[in-house]
């Protein structure tokens, strides 16, 4: 079913960025197969350049693993091998400058179909979500809470974004072990 749904991904012109015909720029990301067992899921923004990068390498990067997030889940003995990770749009949104920036309400509306049946599919018993802007798409604006989401039969915990951690490290540790309560 995930490769049905990734499929409808790498086929879907709906948004600016999926027209795109240069793929450096608006790469789409293979779903993480490797994960669909799992009980908990992490959810990002949007795949960034480095990782389309590190695909066309050959590597099979999972979007919401970056290394220092990983190194700070594992520092609070979280299997960081046991979760699914995607994202809320699942094309890299660049400027005009090709530089990362965030997506616009329609990408997100457009790709929330596609995160929908992800999650029909994993059935998760535990949604991370990797920052503000996938926590608001849950209705969800503040960090470091388990919020129960009736509808979806799960559990969600927004986690403050990674790249905040200098700023804000020790709040995000402390948001992990929180989390990890209910892993």
């Amino acid at each position: 079913m995930l490769k049905k749904i990734q499929s409808d991904v790498n086929n879907c012109e709906q948004c600016e960025v999926g027209r795109r015909k240069n793929k450096k720029i608006d790469y789409k990301l293979p779903f993480d197969l490797k994960h669909a067992d799992s009980k908990v899921m992490f959810i990002g923004i949007c795949p960034g350049k480095r990782w389309v990068k590190l695909e066309e390498e050959g590597k099979n990067p999972r979007p919401v693993r970056r290394q220092d997030f990983i190194n700070l889940l594992k520092k609070t003995g979280i299997d960081t091998e046991s979760f699914y990770g995607t994202n809320i749009v699942k094309c890299v949104c660049t400027n005009l400058n090709g530089k990362n920036r965030n997506p616009i309400v329609s990408e997100i509306l457009n790709c929330s179909r596609f995160l929908q049946k992800e999650i029909d599919v994993i059935k998760p018993k535990l949604i991370v979500t990797i920052g503000r802007i996938p926590g608001e798409c849950f209705g969800i604006q503040k960090f470091g809470t388990i919020v129960e989401n009736n509808e979806l039969k799960c559990k969600i915990f927004p986690l403050r974004h990674y790249s905040n951690q200098r700023n804000g490290r020790k709040e995000l540790l402390t948001q992990i072990e929180t989390m990890k309560a209910h892993y």
